[in-house]
């Protein structure tokens, strides 16, 4: 019987082993995959408070690290001196965009005026006992009616290179309400300005 002639595509597709071809199609497919950036635009309600959650989608303790508690402490601060009420940081976080709306639809029933505040923190690979690094942070913020309004990639902190990781820093908290105050006025300031007096 006379041996067909194989392509080679198909000659090496059928030695592949089927967690190779997996790993192939993650690779190339992966960037097909990815979800659309949400596209700021206007919400019609005026923001009158604010409640903030925070993703930290390749997190390795689950508790909040030092960093973004001092990062939280701050968005109460700049939220509070602007004249906005605070409506807390969410316990658990968020699955999706519709998760966020349904919870925000929930706190406009209570405190009308309500804006969602979302941080997603991606968490760098490190040694554990030489502190937390981001590899991307993000900030979507969600007016009362559930619009985007804002959306931004901020500035990740910098490590101080080996420096760092021989002597790691002992107040990471510091680190993280300094960082967020500067971030605050490159991006979020626009979004929230100072209401002024209360009536």
């Amino acid at each position: 019987m006379e041996a067909r002639e194989q392509p080679l595509g198909g000659l090496l597709l059928s030695r592949t082993s089927p967690a190779a071809l997996a790993l192939l199609l993650l690779l190339v497919g992966g960037g097909c995959a990815a979800l659309p950036r949400p596209i700021p635009g206007d919400d019609p309600a005026p923001i009158a408070a604010a409640h903030v959650l925070v993703t930290r989608p390749f997190r390795v303790i689950p508790e909040l690290d030092r960093f973004i508690q001092g990062a939280m402490i701050a968005v109460t601060e700049e939220l509070v001196r602007a004249g906005y009420d605070w409506m807390g940081v969410a316990d658990a976080e968020p699955k999706d965009p519709d998760d966020i709306r349904e919870r925000l639809a929930e706190l406009n029933a209570r405190r009308p005026g309500t804006a969602a505040i979302h941080f997603t923190f991606v968490e760098a690979p490190t040694l554990v006992g030489f502190g937390t690094a981001y590899t991307a942070i993000t900030c979507t913020v969600y007016g009362p009616s559930g619009t985007v309004v804002l959306h931004e990639d901020l500035e990740v902190p910098q490590r101080r290179r080996i420096f760092d990781f021989l002597f790691p820093r002992l107040r990471p908290d510091v680190d993280g309400r300094a960082w967020l105050a500067r971030e605050w006025r490159a991006h979020l300031a626009g979004t929230f300005p100072p209401r002024g007096p209360r009536p």
